[in-house]
This record gives C-alpha cells, sequence and structure tokens, in this order.
C-alpha cells in the first residue's frame, strides 16, 4: 500500500470524529433514568437530585422508582461493555473501599432485569463520588450519543486523527521518507499503522519498520515498537523489545507527537535486529515441529480454526522461520477484520523470535 493509503485513513477518522463528543461533568450530574445514562446539556445549568432523596438512600429508605426526567438533561444511546466495565472500577470504591469494584455479572444483570432499581443505586453511588472526591468529575467519551469510555477529567485525549495527522506531517517534512503503509486500520475508537520504512540493507526478502496503534478509550496506550514485515505474503513479527515505546494519554501528548518522528526512526535498528533473526531462524530445525504447535495450541487455548492456519502458514517449514510464520499468518487469517487479536498474536510471534530452540521445544 503507497501512503496515500494512510491518507485515506486519515479522512475516514475525521468522517468517525463528526460523531465523537466528549462531556465532562460532575458525578452528580450524570443521572440514570432506568438503564440509560443521561448527561447534562452544555448550554443548560444541570440540577441534580435532591438531598433529601440522597438522604433516604442513606438511610435504607430505598424507594425504587425512576428519578424523573429532567429537562436540562440528554439521553444517550446506550453503555458500552468497556464504558460499564470503567463505571464499575470507579464507583466500587464508593461501597467497597478504594480497591473495591463492582463484580461485573450481578451489576451487569442488575442494569439489565432491574433497570429502575439500578438507576436508584447507580445515582446514589454518583453522589457519593461527588462528595468524596470533591471538584474531580467525569469525562464520558460519545460516539453517536453511545457512552464508549467513563473516565475521570484527568485523562487527556490523543486521538486517532492527531496520530495519523503527524504521521502525514512527517512525510511532507522530508521528501525523502517514502514508507509503505501495510495491514493497517482506523476505527472510531482504536488505531493500528504498520509503517515499512526503506533502508540500504532491505534484501527483498524481509522489510522492516515501525508498527504505530493508539486507543481513545482509556482502555490502550500509544504504543510505537520495531516489526519485520515477511515481503512474499505480508506477515508481520512485533517485537517487544526494551527499547519500544509506549506511553499514556497524559498532559505531555504535545511533546509525544513531537517526538513522533524520532522515536520511530530511534526504533530502526531494533527492527533490524530482529530482521537478521529471522534470517538465522531459517537455518534452525525444528524436529518435533507438529508437536510443539499441538503443545502451543492447548498452552495458549488456541482453537481449531487457528491451529490449522499456523500449520498452513508455515509452508511445511519445519524451522524457527516456519513456526513464527504460521503464527503471524493464522493472526491475519483466522482473526481478520479483528485487529486487537491480530495484534496480541502478532506479538506472541515476536515472543517466539527471541527464543531459543530449547524454549520452543518445551511446548512439545
Amino acid at each position: 500500500m503507497s501512503f496515500a493509503t494512510l491518507e485515506r485513513m486519515l479522512d475516514q477518522s475525521k468522517q468517525y470524529d463528526q460523531d465523537k463528543q466528549d462531556i465532562v461533568a460532575g458525578a452528580r450530574e450524570l443521572q440514570f433514568v432506568g438503564g440509560c445514562l443521561q448527561y447534562p446539556t452544555p448550554k443548560s445549568q444541570p440540577q441534580p437530585l435532591t438531598e433529601a432523596f440522597f438522604a433516604a438512600v442513606e438511610q435504607n429508605n430505598l424507594i425504587f422508582n425512576t428519578p424523573p426526567e429532567i429537562a436540562t438533561h440528554k439521553p444517550t444511546n446506550g453503555v458500552t461493555d468497556l464504558a460499564f466495565s470503567q463505571w464499575r472500577s470507579r464507583m466500587g470504591p464508593m461501597l467497597l473501599g478504594d480497591k473495591g469494584t463492582l463484580a461485573r455479572k450481578d451489576w451487569e444483570a442488575l442494569r439489565r432485569e432491574r433497570p429502575e432499581e439500578f438507576a436508584t443505586i447507580a445515582n446514589w453511588l454518583h453522589h457519593r463520588y461527588s462528595t468524596r472526591r470533591g471538584a474531580r468529575g467525569i469525562q464520558l467519551r460519545l460516539y453517536k450519543h453511545e457512552v464508549r469510555a467513563f473516565l475521570t477529567d484527568r485523562y487527556a485525549a490523543l486521538d486517532n486523527t492527531q496520530l495519523l495527522e503527524s504521521l502525514v506531517a512527517i512525510r511532507d517534512y522530508d521528501d525523502s521518507f517514502n514508507p509503505r503503509i501495510v495491514r493497517s486500520s482506523v476505527t472510531p475508537d482504536e488505531l493500528y499503522v504498520k509503517v515499512l520504512i526503506p533502508t540500504p540493507d532491505d534484501d527483498g526478502q524481509y522489510a522492516i519498520g515501525v508498527y504505530i496503534a493508539n486507543g481513545e478509550c482509556g482502555d490502550r496506550s500509544v504504543k510505537i515498537a520495531p516489526f519485520v514485515q515477511r515481503n512474499s505474503c505480508d506477515n508481520s513479527t512485533i517485537v517487544q523489545h526494551d527499547q519500544a515505546i509506549r506511553f499514556a494519554h497524559t498532559i505531555n501528548n504535545r511533546a509525544n507527537l513531537a517526538n513522533l518522528r524520532v522515536n520511530m526512526f530511534n526504533l530502526l535498528p531494533m527492527a533490524g535486529e530482529a530482521r537478521d533473526q529471522m534470517l538465522e531462524a531459517e537455518l534452525i530445525a525444528l524436529p518435533k515441529f507438529s508437536d510443539i504447535i499441538a503443545g502451543m495450541s492447548k498452552s495458549q487455548k488456541w482453537d481449531d480454526k487457528f491451529t490449522k492456519q499456523v500449520y498452513m502458514g508455515s509452508e511445511n517449514d519445519h524451522t524457527k522461520a516456519g513456526l513464527i510464520n504460521g503464527v503471524s499468518y493464522a493472526a491475519q487469517h483466522a482473526y481478520e477484520g479483528q485487529s486487537q487479536r491480530i495484534e496480541e498474536m502478532e506479538f506472541f510471534a515476536g515472543t517466539l523470535l527471541k527464543a531459543n530452540a530449547q524454549q520452543l521445544e518445551r511446548y512439545a
């Protein structure tokens, strides 16, 4: 794929952005009505539930009815599983102490089966959160009016569009920078980009580059890691190198973006080392090849589909390189369209690259 692919991804990301919205509000200003979360509209003064209501809840005089809908609040179109998990982790300490979290199964059942009772308890927890955490607010990240993230107001967004714009700016700054983009994708929440960078040492069999990933919902930091690409079939092996870069979404976002080009090129020597290791792996025979895959399948809890794809991707090459290529091939074909699962397995292929033959034979 040419660099134009990245520009198309940028256009797609900007289209997603049109349906996104961030809301920052005090926890007590967020109200569940039944199973639906409502937030204050930006141009109105929110009207939180009365102190008398919360006093009754504190005294266990629980009247399980839905609080009246307030005109200054706007309903969402639902809450994603991730956002509800984040809500549980934020509200858990209000009931169970600093390290407490609300059990997923019980609270999901309560929200689904008894939404009125859930709303009463949830709104009481919002009130306690505001009382205990003071001015600290909540940041809701919405896509098409669905809550996709439930974060604190200290979360500093570093969004997919910003990263893509930075990559395009790097190209525009340096005409000699002519990378290829392979097997990359952007969704409303996540970004996965593989940037192949030409080097004088390219041998035609393997190319090297950097892998960049991001998430917008508070569950993923920015990753920048070296990777090796097999040119004949686009199999990728991502290396979890000690110098790989990972940074959270913080107030340092602007500096991290400014250093993106430097960080990318600093990782190229590690990618070059990985390419040399792949060439060496072609010479390392694995006599117990089938037993290794069978044991690895059991240990990693692969399903039959993935395991068969590993055998297919190895191309009957019973070497360390064949095993690595089999895993990276299976990642692309067994999990097509599931970018996060593909990432996990390509990182796993990177761990196999670091392992020696004796360590691999332990799976047999």
